[in-house]
């Protein structure tokens, strides 16, 4: 092996320490007791602070709990050794505490005295938490007359605020719910938005305290709350369960309690953009225990959106309503594919030039059992969320061939039928071969499909979406960016997108007839996608008028209910025998 140079082994060191002390939150300092001055340590290993007249900063200017100045300044005369436990106050009154701990001392050789004291400051508030915890829980048992659960293997403690575990939690949940006293109990489901960005920008050692502080504002809030149980789920994901009378003021409260917590982080961390999301589930007398009640509050918490002003969503009937036919639909997709209940609607595209139809766009729609047919707005979303929308879409791919098979056998005009892709396919590196077998299989030539991905898909995937266009082309296939406009408008992604045909949204087509400003801008749209060489489709056109403004335009075909809405198969292939 080469040998490294003591200066090389020393920066690697450095780097190793400095990702620990990020990790840790610990932080380094450096007390000379001759001088009185403390010098302060950053991550880096380098001064961060100098402060002179230590002691008399303790005394009269630090944040330390004033009982507890007089132990650290014992501690820093070198007159106790350590380790010792302070409590710090904020500028918001919330109260932290801090493990003071000697790592070396060095000493005047002929007095024998402590000169130099080298230490670390550990923040230990999940561990007080934690044993304020099992006090309260002892001193209960202890009146209740049943053994104490430190005693029977449990608790467990969450590392970083010092909450029971969520196993605990749940089995404690479960057991009230059991007896049948839960109803009047409020199980709050919290998380962070933008926790793993804060993560990012500011260290893992501030996101940890972060939640040690989230942890120490609500338990401060529900001081007076002698029923509340409380734990750390994963991450930035806390569940709540208290009893609590709800009443029409019960949002603006718990909106209070989240903003209360979130001004005093952002005076801190001004750029961290935090934000509290809380889904709400109000226990009844029929709650089948506490995996329901939490999966009910989660459920609530997922329909607040991103940057949305809502910050509190209470489950309500409708909500579980959707939630029971979100779960039919997630678990009834493999039968449904089997009883080939998902069925191609065929919307036309027209020739802005002939009037005739020159493609159309294969749609799905759901034909239940029962006859009832569901809209695809219904389903996608969920198949989008659990991965299944792969499955459809391969399979919608294969009934369009089949048609497309079928048409040529009984010489039917060949028109081109647009498909819908996710953007998951991008990542799946078998995308290409299963597509290309179904081709094959039937016979078909790829030249008559052209497969299509939203705008939206296409930029929050750019890289992957991109290479997937490419290798579609190089095998035959015609591709499209959909829904243009509706989402990121980001011009630079169609620069050079390998994609044969755009499809401008409907939103452009709307503002025509709104402004004369909407129409000049529909136009330059299109004059200068056109001039990057694509093929031009226009969705959504919906009156006489949108289509007249188009006819002025560049636009190279039409889509919209104006000249037909999407269309059983019957009916789209009696269009083209008709000659339409």
């Amino acid at each position: 092996m080469p040998k490294r140079s003591k200066e090389n082994d020393s920066r690697r060191m450095l780097k190793h320490l400095s990702a620990i002390l990020e990790k840790s939150g610990v932080i380094i300092f450096e007390y000379h007791v001759k001088t009185d001055t403390l010098i302060r340590y950053n991550k880096e290993l380098e001064v961060d602070a100098e402060i002179p007249e230590y002691c008399d900063y303790l005394r009269d200017k630090t944040r330390i709990y004033p009982d507890d100045r007089w132990k650290a300044i014992e501690f820093y005369s070198g007159r106790i050794k350590g380790p010792i436990d302070i409590r710090e106050v904020d500028d918001d009154g919330c109260i932290s505490r801090k493990r003071l701990e000697t790592v070396s001392i060095s000493e005047e050789e002929d007095a024998g005295e402590s000169d130099i004291l080298f230490g670390m400051v550990i923040d230990v508030t999940g561990e007080w938490h934690q044993e304020e915890r099992l006090e309260h829980e002892l001193v209960q048992m202890k009146a209740a007359g049943t053994p104490c659960s430190c005693c029977t293997g449990y608790p467990e403690y969450d590392k970083v605020t010092g909450l029971p575990s969520f196993n605990r939690f749940r089995e404690e949940i479960d057991n009230v719910l059991t007896d049948g006293k839960g109803e009047g109990y409020l199980l709050v489901y919290t998380d962070l938005e933008n926790f793993k960005y804060f993560n990012r920008k500011y260290g893992y050692a501030a996101g940890d305290q972060l939640l040690r502080e989230f942890t120490g504002y609500i338990i401060d809030t529900l001081k007076k709350c002698n029923t509340a149980h409380f734990t750390r789920v994963v991450a930035d994901q806390f569940l709540l369960f208290f009893e609590e009378k709800w009443n029409d003021t019960s949002i603006d409260a718990i909106n209070r309690i989240n903003s209360g917590f979130i001004e005093r982080q952002q005076r801190k961390y001004p750029e961290a953009k935090l934000r509290l999301r809380t889904g709400v589930y109000k226990v009844e007398g029929d709650c089948a225990g506490a995996s329901f009640a939490i999966d009910a509050a989660n459920y609530a918490r997922h329909q607040i959106q991103d940057n949305s002003p809502v910050t509190v969503c209470v489950y309500d009937k409708t909500m579980a309503d959707r939630q029971n036919m979100e779960n039919e639909i997630a678990t009834g997709i493999d039968k449904a594919i089997r009883n080939r209940e998902f069925k191609v609607y065929l919307q036309p595209r027209f020739s802005l030039t002939t009037g005739k139809i020159v493609g159309a766009e294969s749609l799905v729609r759901w034909q239940k059992e029962d006859g009832t047919l569901l809209p695809p707005d219904s389903f996608i979303p969920v198949y989008e969320k659990n991965g299944r929308i792969i499955d459809l879409d391969f399979y919608m791919f294969e009934e369009t061939v089949k048609l497309l098979a079928k048409w040529k056998k009984q010489g039917l005009p060949q028109r081109l039928i647009s498909i819908n892709a996710s953007a998951l396919h991008a990542q799946n590196s078998d995308t290409i071969h299963r597509y290309t077998a179904i081709l094959e299989k039937y016979g078909v030539d790829p030249a008559l499909t052209e497969l299509e991905l939203t705008e939206t898909a296409t930029v929050s995937d750019y890289d992957h979406v991109k290479q997937l266009f490419a290798k579609l082309r190089t095998v035959g296939f015609r591709t499209a960016l959909d829904d243009f406009g509706a989402g990121y408008s980001v011009l630079n992604t169609v620069i050079d997108i390998p994609v044969n045909t755009v499809k401008v949204d409907r939103a452009f087509i709307n503002n025509c007839e709104i402004t004369r400003k909407g129409i000049y801008f529909l136009r330059e749209i299109i004059n200068l996608l056109k001039g990057l060489g694509y093929h031009i489709v226009c969705e959504g056109v919906e009156t006489p008028e949108q289509a007249s403004i188009l006819r002025n335009t560049m636009c190279d075909e039409v889509q919209g209910y104006w000249f037909s809405p999407p269309v059983p198969v019957d009916e789209f292939e009696k269009m083209l025998q008709e000659g339409r």
